[in-house]
């Protein structure tokens, strides 16, 4: 959409909710005109110093005031959605999870205390001095939020690149290099996922068994493949391989406490040089197979 001049203030209620900042959210990310606009407050159905609504472009009203941005008096859902609209994003793939995040909100179901509307409703408790701390906090939870949602559109544009693999009874998701797709793998039926992921040059691993299948345990896996690892080292392990966190005698290949969760080297614990697996990943994959 072409704005005809900078826009110089975005007018809210004072009190904004979920609908009315994330529209007001998106009109700002995506207008480049409204980037430095000032945010004002007016009572909620006011507009701003009394003006006649969107009569001045530079001065735009959102969710208040009866004007094209107002979803009020069944003009639409939501502002977002007029917001979407006007923009021509309603297709926007990365869009559509929070936009009905944000219909749920106007429909007045219940939501999970950690919803966005939740943490608003903290938000304006916190700073009931200063509503402009809010805008910004807000803005900040949907720039997360939508980038979550991007890589999660462009991971799953990548689902035909899954292979899956028939384990016995069990459906196993191969993910090379795609270790996003996890989620996807598992929403698809896997009932366990087995992931490579290059990292600096070095590859890192993990297996892990969806929560709709409790009887799956990696107890075995993990010892199958720790003495699949000593045998290409040389190392004569005599500690118990089915053992939780990692082994003194030979880190690097972890079993968390649920015993649903294998890795090999993950963002939260970089693998040394030494602990680098030297299996490859179709050994991996034969290994832990018949363990599962």
């Amino acid at each position: 959409m072409d704005w005809p001049e900078p826009i110089e203030k975005i007018v809210l209620y004072s009190g904004a909710d979920f609908d009315a900042l994330f529209a007001t959210w998106l009109f700002m990310r995506n207008i480049s005109f409204a980037k430095y606009a000032k945010i004002e407050f007016v009572k909620i159905g006011e507009t701003w110093k009394n003006q006649k609504v969107d009569s001045d472009p530079s001065i735009v009203h959102i969710d208040t005031g009866s004007g094209r941005f107002d979803h009020h008096r069944g003009k639409a859902k939501t502002a977002t959605s007029l917001i979407a609209k006007e923009l021509e994003l309603e297709n926007d793939p990365a869009l559509k999870n929070l936009m009905s995040l944000v219909e749920s909100y106007e429909r007045a179901e219940k939501q999970p205390f950690y919803a966005p509307s939740q943490l608003i409703t903290g938000w304006y408790y916190k700073y009931n001095r200063n509503p402009k701390v809010v805008v910004d906090r807000a803005f900040e939870l949907f720039d997360v939020l939508y980038g979550q949602e991007q890589k999660r559109v462009e991971a799953e544009s990548r689902s035909n690149e899954v292979a899956w693999k028939e384990c016995g009874q069990y459906k196993v998701a191969v993910l090379n290099e795609i270790p996003q797709l996890r989620d996807w793998a598992f929403e698809a039926g896997a009932a366990v996922v087995v992931w490579k992921n290059t990292v600096g040059g070095s590859p890192n691993y993990g297996i892990q068994v969806s929560r709709s299948f409790d009887n799956i345990s990696l107890v075995k896996a993990v010892a199958a493949l720790r003495s699949e690892e000593a045998k290409v080292r040389s190392l004569n392990l005599e500690g118990n391989l089915e053992a939780v966190d990692e082994l003194k005698e030979m880190p690097g290949w972890y079993l968390h406490h649920s015993y649903k969760l294998i890795l090999c080297g993950s963002r939260k614990k970089p693998l040394k040089k030494n602990e680098v697996s030297l299996l490859s990943f179709e050994k991996i994959l034969n290994t832990v197979c018949p363990s599962i």
